[in-house]
């Protein structure tokens, strides 16, 4: 008998193993951060590098569920390895939460945790949801990673859980403005110029953030 396994690619890097570029939610720890750092679902440790190397001196934390092999690791760094629900939290002056709410059943219990933690502020980011542009063929890349308890969020829901958890938004910031075209672009090459710019035309008037990003603070 054959064997199957292996045959379907089940596991899938979008970015967040290596980066190719520095995100803005990087600049934005920097920035906001108050001295040391938690990071959960720190994945290589990637924001303990880019802190240090724009002269940031912190103590750096990081929880994730598991180590990465093949990847190189900031040295002098507390690596927690386990479900960060469980996991004890040290106390710290800011807790990251990046890109790590959208991936846990209960995101309420993980915040209303880290600012149990944090002594200072909680920083956030989410992907939003954006069904209207899911009809015009928008497909945003958080809805391809299977790993997703949630389908991204609104405003509103994410409003809601910082409240829930016992929080306040004291600043914001919409991120990665794109336009519909993005969907679009996959039809490039099989349909005619001419509909193809009348497509764009339309498309392109449509805009959407892909995520969102907030300090949190203890309400």
């Amino acid at each position: 008998m054959v064997s199957d396994k292996g045959l379907v690619k089940t596991e899938f890097d979008f970015g967040w193993k290596k980066w190719d570029k520095v995100p803005e939610i990087a600049k934005l720890l920097l920035e906001h951060q108050k001295g040391d750092v938690l990071d959960v679902g720190c994945a290589t440790c990637q924001l303990c590098s880019f802190l240090r190397e724009h002269g940031w001196r912190g103590r750096y934390h990081g929880i994730d569920a598991r180590r990465y092999e093949g990847y190189g690791y900031p040295e002098d760094i507390d690596l927690i390895i386990g479900d960060a629900l469980k996991v004890q939290f040290p106390e710290v002056d800011t807790v990251v939460l990046y890109d790590i709410l959208e991936h846990v059943d209960d995101p309420v219990a993980l915040l209303r945790k880290s600012l149990g933690a944090a002594k200072k502020n909680v920083l956030i980011a989410i992907p939003l949801r954006n069904e209207e542009m899911w009809r015009y063929g928008v497909v945003e890349t958080h809805q391809l990673d299977r790993t997703h308890m949630h389908c991204g969020f609104s405003k509103e829901e994410a409003l809601r859980m910082v409240e829930l958890a016992g929080g306040k938004i004291s600043v914001s910031k919409d991120m990665g403005r794109a336009t519909a075209i993005v969907g679009v672009n996959l039809w490039n090459g099989r349909l005619p110029k001419k509909i193809f710019y009348l497509m764009d035309k339309v498309f392109s008037s449509k805009t959407y953030y892909w995520g969102l990003w907030c300090e949190v603070v203890r309400a």
